[in-house]
This record gives structure tokens, C-alpha cells and sequence, in this order.
């Protein structure tokens, strides 16, 4: 799967639907986007290298991923308004739909199902 349409898809939905992502949710949404298309496929859409790391799924390529992609011009990152919490925000420079990621209906379905 392509990550530079498939994580501003992800985002594009989450704020059609009058939501907001940070980076912390981006990675659990992302991470149960991979293990859905798992069952379905045996394969993660991401190719992320998954690993339990405290609090939750945690890999070390989502940094660089975010970065590469706001390099981009394909995603912002912005910090929350609090200082002492870590909050980072992220949204789609450009909307992009989940039918861009996913082309197969059911897989778009499952998608949405997640993203809610």
C-alpha cells in the first residue's frame, strides 16, 4: 500500500467526520488498519515492522514516515496548545478519500469501520 495515499486518506476521514488526529492516534488507527487487513490477507498494508512498546503497538519507521511525508507537502504536523503535554497534531495538506486507498469496496468498509 501506498503511505503517501493512505495516510492522508486516514486523515482526510477522520476530519470529515468532525474529528481530529494526533500523532499518537494516527499510529493506533494505522496499526488497526494493519491488523484488519491482516486477517482478511495475511499482509499489513503499511509494512511497518510492529512491536508492543509500553502503552501500545509502537515502530520505529513512523517517525520517518511523517517526516518523509510532510517533506512532501502531503501532510502538516503542528503542536497542541498545552506545553506540558506532548500533544502533535496532524491533518492532510490536501483531502484525499479512502476509495483513493482502498479501491476494493469491502476494503474501504473495513477502513471506514476503523476510522470511526
Amino acid at each position: 500500500m501506498n503511505l503517501e495515499v493512505l495516510i492522508p486518506a486516514v486523515l482526510t476521514y477522520v476530519r470529515l467526520q468532525g474529528g481530529y488526529t494526533t500523532k499518537t492516534k494516527l499510529l493506533k488507527l494505522l496499526y488497526l488498519l494493519d491488523i484488519e487487513a491482516f486477517r482478511k490477507r495475511q499482509t499489513t498494508l503499511t509494512g511497518f515492522n510492529w512491536i508492543f512498546y509500553k502503552y501500545g503497538p509502537w515502530t520505529t519507521e513512523y517517525d520517518e514516515t511523517l517526516e518523509q511525508l510532510e517533506k512532501s507537502g502531503l501532510i502538516e504536523r503542528r503542536p497542541g496548545n498545552k506545553s506540558d503535554l506532548d500533544t502533535v497534531f496532524v491533518d492532510a495538506v490536501a483531502s484525499m478519500q479512502l476509495s483513493d486507498a482502498f479501491p476494493a469496496v469491502l476494503e474501504e468498509i473495513r477502513a471506514r469501520s476503523v476510522s470511526e
